[in-house]
């Protein structure tokens, strides 16, 4: 009797377990019994430079088969629209309960190099969103698995997140002095992404020829719309040491008038959305000094005229 009991038992988790592959089957032609289900559950953006973009890809490793296991360790790749823009490994073991599931955050590291000319294509074509592809093997000591890694493979379409642009109009004099110099810098941001952003917890720094110009912290939130732009009026406070360098340099046009201004701020998703949410954004602007004073100019002059034609 006891032996029948344990027959029924064992009968009925086996059918179970195999209902439940069928099902998975259904969905997946290339699935097996005791392979794993990966999905994509977020991706997440911690910093965003010039050089490159940093984050999270938040992945669940669903095992079904009976047993548990752990995998010894993964190498995965990163592919955005068809086109591999980054691979890696994970060293770390991952244990694998049997029917149950386990959540892993692997770090994600693409250079903007290559993100760029795949953004590029995908800006062409039109497109809001895209499909981001993770393709892992998994490798274990199992037996029937020695020397030949768990290929899983996994897709999700999001939207098409591209780098916000911030570009240095201007440098306004507001006041001279020999114990203080003051000047406004006029700061543009470009977001050609479906989506706003909200900016706080601002830093700004401006270098001219590789030396600290100046540098500081704005206390207001910034908002940039969805495909739009804001232009900031950046009050700062200069040495009068600097200031003087800065006007003895411009006046002689053989020395070299560098500037790179960097904007660093945290992102606020106040929808909830945890792939910004509180990620670093380092954007960056170059160029010469003179020829920037000399384009800002033009433009002013040109729109001096345009406004006296349209009062005539």
């Amino acid at each position: 009797m006891v032996g029948w009991i344990a027959l029924i038992v064992v009968t009925g988790i086996a059918g179970y377990y195999l209902f439940r592959w069928q099902q998975r089957k259904a969905r997946d032609p290339n699935e097996t019994f005791i392979k794993p289900r990966l999905e994509l559950s977020a991706m997440q953006i911690t910093d965003m430079s010039k050089e490159k973009t940093m984050g999270n890809c938040i992945l669940l490793i669903d095992n079904p088969a009976p047993v548990g296991f752990e995998a010894d360790s993964l190498s995965y790749e990163l592919y955005i629209a068809g086109e591999k823009v980054m691979e890696s490994t994970y060293p770390k073991a991952i244990d694998l309960d049997a029917n149950d599931s386990s959540v892993i955050t692997l770090p994600v590291t693409i250079r903007n190099e290559t993100l760029v000319q795949t953004l590029r294509k995908l800006e062409k074509q039109g497109a809001d969103s895209t499909d981001y592809t993770m393709k892992t093997l998994v490798y274990t000591h199992l037996p029937f698995l020695k020397d030949k890694p768990l290929k899983l493979e996994i897709s999700k379409k999001l939207p098409v997140y591209r780098i916000p642009e911030v570009k240095l109009l201007d440098t306004d004099l507001d006041k001279l002095g020999l114990n203080q110099t003051k000047m406004t810098l006029k700061v543009e941001i470009t977001n050609p992404n479906v989506f706003p952003y909200v900016f706080r917890d601002t830093y700004y720094q401006m270098t001219l020829n590789g030396d600290k110009f100046t540098e500081g912290s704005l206390p207001q939130v910034i908002n940039i719309p969805a495909q739009g732009k804001a232009t900031l009026d950046i009050p700062v406070e200069v040495k009068p040491k600097e200031a003087i360098q800065t006007g003895l340099r411009l006046l002689n046009k053989s020395k070299e008038n560098t500037y790179s201004f960097v904007f660093q701020a945290k992102v606020v998703d106040r929808k909830g959305n945890k792939t910004f949410q509180d990620s670093k954004m380092k954007l960056q602007s170059e160029g010469d000094l003179r020829e920037l004073l000399q384009e800002a100019r033009k433009m002013a002059k040109e729109a001096k005229e345009e406004k006296k034609k349209s009062e005539d």
